[in-house]
């Protein structure tokens, strides 16, 4: 049971009935190396709190590889990790509370990234009484507000994640092979979107203030 090790020398297949594993197993394992990888690489702060913070990112990281598994193939987002990632986001928020030097400034920040990520998505999921949206996708939006912790940053998580699927979704109904009603997750769409906006979300920033 060695990370891709074990995949490829068993040439993607259980080690006793010989049934193929597929492709989801490597691909998380590579794609959860180098996120920690850059994590660790572009993290910025190294001392006590800057380490707490740290490690507290990277158990996010694994609790957000489930979730997007989980939503990607049974359109499901777990309450255990999903309340587990938005504990985890609390006690990072906290953390960064902790370290500001604007005290107020910071809690309207938070309180607003939370509001874009998971207020916008509450309205939805009580106006179409969960038919647009899942409840799941509303605790997540939790999870991910509490650690950007900043309404601009969320904005942009959000308006990527609806980007990104869109730009999926469109193709295909085009083509007719999708249709209004078709059931599409959007917790990993949010996840990427997130993941986006917390390594380059301020030079896309930046890049958007140069034409405004």
């Amino acid at each position: 049971l060695i990370p891709v090790v074990s995949w490829i020398s068993l040439g993607g297949k259980c080690r006793y009935c010989r049934a193929k594993i597929g492709w989801t197993e490597i691909l998380l394992e590579i794609g959860m190396a180098a996120l920690f990888a850059v994590s660790v690489w572009w993290w910025s702060a190294f001392d006590v709190i800057g380490i707490a913070q740290l490690v507290l990112w990277l158990i996010s990281l694994v609790l957000l590889a489930i979730l997007f598994v989980y939503d990607a193939r049974w359109f499901l987002l777990p309450d255990k990790i999903n309340w587990a990632f938005i504990a985890v986001g609390a006690i990072f928020a906290g953390l960064e509370l902790y370290q500001s030097v604007d005290i107020v400034a910071s809690v309207a920040s938070l309180i607003g990234s939370v509001g874009v990520l998971s207020g916008i998505y509450l309205i939805l999921h009580i106006i179409s009484k969960g038919k647009w949206i899942g409840f799941g996708d509303v605790k997540l939006g939790l999870g991910l507000g509490l650690f950007l912790g900043d309404w601009l940053m969320a904005l942009l998580a959000l308006f990527l994640a609806n980007l990104i699927g869109t730009l999926m979704v469109l193709p295909g109904m085009i083509r007719g092979t999708l249709k209004k009603d078709t059931h599409v997750p959007f917790g990993p769409l949010l996840i990427i979107g997130f993941l986006i906006t917390w390594f380059v979300g301020e030079n896309i920033l930046s890049w958007y203030m140069l034409f405004i």
